[in-house]
This record gives structure tokens, C-alpha cells and sequence, in this order.
């Protein structure tokens, strides 16, 4: 006589543990799923972020490695010969590629000491301090990066790095590459609580051949340096 009863209490039983298992099932989904979504938005974050550094320490490089090898620099319009510095920002685009050249900068410099070593002291690095003693130069500026400011100046250039030469002074060739970078708008605000938009990199190598420090102006030409050589 009890059959039926227990028969349908076990269904029903049954029915609980299975609403209890679609409720637990619903719970784990609820949030898996978010934290799921999250970490696979952080890792192609992280990825085009290092991405993003890379290429910038690969146009860096290569800006400084191909201005090392020049005899001279001049300053105009003519830019397809490698001894204009104009050339080098037209070539930013290219080297930058994957990343948009719309949120790029770059700077190139020239720092130069004043005095040669002579067995004293290491002398001071100097920038347009006085004529033919190095110089800085924006050679390129995409649409939507901002003006870009130098890192670098002749007081935090390290003097341990002057070379020890006698007879002429030092120079080294810097290149600072400045990128915004833009991350997803849903990890956006989370990206800036840890790292900066802004984006800097930079390559520091001395002139092969000559010592760079005077960058030709063919419509006002300056007297070579005494020290410089240029």
C-alpha cells in the first residue's frame, strides 16, 4: 500500500537533487565564467603590451645602430640619403610596424663632452651647450602622440662611460622612442593602476667613424669644433 508513496517521494528526491546540481552548476558559471573571460583578456593584454616593448626597443636600436655608421649629419629636406637626419623619421612608420605610427615619437641626440680625457678627471657631457657640442632633434611626431620630451640630459648621462682617449673628446648617440599605448577599454583601467600608457624606450651606442657631434645646417654652416673634429 506504501508502494506508490515512496515511489514518489524518491522522484521528487530525485527532481531536488537535480535543481540543486543545475543551481550549483549555474553558481560555478556565474563565476568561472567572469574570471575566465578576465584572465584571457589579461593575457593578450600582457601580450601586446610586451609586444609594444619590443618593437620599441627594435626601432630604438636599429635608429642608433644605422646613425652610428655615418661620416656626417646634416639637417634638411632631402630625405632619402642615410646622412640626412630627416631619413630616419621616414623610416619610423616601417620599423614600427605592427603598432600604429599615429601614437609614436622620436627623438635623436647627440651628446659630446667638452674636453678630452687627458689622464684627469672624466669631463662633463654637454648638449647645444655651445656651438657644434651636440644636439637634439624630434625627427618624427605621429597625429595623436604628444610632443615628446627628452629623458635624457648632459647631467644624467654617467660620466663613467667617457672614454679614456687623449687626443679627442667623446660622444654617444641616443635614441629615445616614446609610444602610447592604448589598452582594451574593458582592462583599461585596470592596466593604468599598474603601468604607465606612456611608453619609453631608448638605445645608447657612439659613432663609429666620426664623431657626430655637429649637425649640418647646408643653409648656415658652422665652423668645425676644435675639439669635436666635425
Amino acid at each position: 500500500m506504501n508502494a506508490p508513496a515512496t515511489e514518489s517521494a524518491q522522484v521528487r528526491a530525485s527532481a531536488r537533487r537535480r535543481r540543486a546540481r543545475r543551481g550549483v552548476a549555474a553558481l560555478e558559471a556565474v563565476i568561472v565564467l567572469p574570471l575566465m573571460v578576465f584572465i584571457i583578456i589579461g593575457g593578450v593584454e600582457m601580450y601586446l603590451y610586451t609586444r609594444v616593448m619590443a618593437v620599441m626597443d627594435r626601432v630604438a636600436f636599429t635608429l642608433a645602430n644605422s646613425i652610428s655608421i655615418q661620416t656626417s649629419l646634416t639637417d634638411d629636406s632631402n630625405c632619402t640619403s642615410p646622412d640626412h637626419i630627416c631619413t630616419y623619421g621616414v623610416l619610423v612608420p616601417t620599423l614600427l610596424m605592427p603598432l600604429a605610427p599615429k601614437n609614436a615619437a622620436v627623438i635623436i641626440s647627440v651628446y659630446a663632452t667638452n674636453t678630452p680625457f687627458n689622464g684627469g678627471p672624466p669631463s662633463a657631457w654637454t648638449n647645444i651647450s655651445s656651438p657644434n657640442h651636440g644636439w637634439t632633434k624630434i625627427v618624427y611626431q605621429g597625429a595623436s602622440a604628444a610632443t615628446p620630451t627628452s629623458q635624457i640630459s648632459a647631467a644624467t648621462l654617467p660620466t663613467s662611460i667617457i672614454s679614456r682617449n687623449l687626443q679627442t673628446a667623446d660622444t654617444v648617440i641616443v635614441v629615445e622612442v616614446f609610444y602610447k599605448y592604448q589598452p582594451f577599454a574593458f582592462s583599461g583601467a585596470f592596466f593604468k593602476l599598474f603601468f604607465n600608457p606612456q611608453q619609453y624606450s631608448r638605445a645608447l651606442i657612439r659613432p663609429r667613424y666620426a664623431d657626430l657631434c655637429r649637425l649640418i645646417n647646408p643653409a648656415n654652416p658652422a665652423p668645425a669644433n676644435s675639439i669635436c673634429g666635425s
